[in-house]
């Protein structure tokens, strides 16, 4: 699923936003409940997935988008429907160390049919992503991640948000919807967890403004390049400088060779 806000509407205080990788995001996490916690529900399987081995939050790799407001209160219940323990790890998010997410050293591990609840102030906005604990093998690279983004107090003044996730695992070129004259925001993920993700932006020039989350003095990305290493994020603003019609590729270079992962295309 591919939402594309609108500058109005992102101004405005929207929510939404282009999602991009392997697969698209699908929809939020439960309603809150009366007690004010969402449930996530870690469980075997994966919607539109023949891999009988994939294991998703709400059966979606990756897992649903998590977007809040910096300054909000989080609170998810975390629910363990699958048959081995578990824990949730906030990545770059500031907590306490109880939520860290390392079973055996920050808490005790997440038992199978058993629930952990999280909850903590979201105090700095960013691109995060949340994840199953590195100590537990396998977890992670079945699909137990996925993004949470923490929107400034102010908006930021850009016409389109979209969110680029790299597990290690590349399927078809995405399409981006874009207009000249507007101003992307790109927030590149790197979910794998021991390979480095160079992307490289054709006929447009890149400004990184956040890394890991926090702001950082922008600069331009030498010839487009952008390249991250495992568990990082970097944000980009990038401008539609092209004519209607035009089509421009993010290339992802796979040790040396490059590949199709994403492509603006002007309207």
């Amino acid at each position: 699923m591919i939402v594309t806000p609108s500058r109005r509407s992102f101004l405005a205080g929207a929510a939404a936003c282009v999602t991009l990788g392997r697969p698209a995001f699908g929809q939020m996490v439960s309603n809150a409940g009366a007690d004010g916690f969402r449930v996530l529900r870690a469980k075997p399987g994966a919607q539109g997935s023949s891999d009988s081995t994939a294991w998703g939050y709400e059966g979606l790799v990756p897992g649903p988008q998590l977007r809040v407001r910096q300054g909000d209160e989080v609170k998810i219940r975390l629910a363990n429907e699958l048959p081995v323990a578990t824990a949730i790890h906030w990545h770059g998010i500031r907590t306490s160390n109880a939520l860290d997410g390392v079973p055996g050293l920050t808490q005790p591990a997440v038992a199978a049919n058993g629930t952990f609840e999280c909850r903590f102030t979201a105090a700095d906005a960013g691109t995060y992503w949340y994840h199953a604990p590195s100590t537990t093998p396998g977890q992670i690279e079945r699909g137990l991640y996925g993004v949470l983004i923490v929107d400034e107090k102010a908006p930021v003044e850009v016409d389109r948000d979209v969110v680029l996730v790299f597990d290690g695992k590349q399927g078809p070129a995405e399409s981006i919807a874009t207009t000249k004259n507007e101003r992307l925001r790109i927030r590149l993920v790197n979910t794998s967890q021991a390979r480095l993700m160079s992307f490289r932006f054709d006929r447009h020039a890149v400004r990184v403004m956040a890394i890991d989350g926090q702001p950082a003095e922008p600069f331009l990305a030498h010839e487009g390049h952008v390249t991250l290493s495992p568990g990082n994020r970097i944000d980009v603003f990038v401008d539609a400088t092209l004519a209607p019609g035009a089509t421009a590729s993010i290339f992802l270079d796979d040790a040396g060779r490059e590949t199709e992962f994403a492509r603006l295309v002007y309207d």
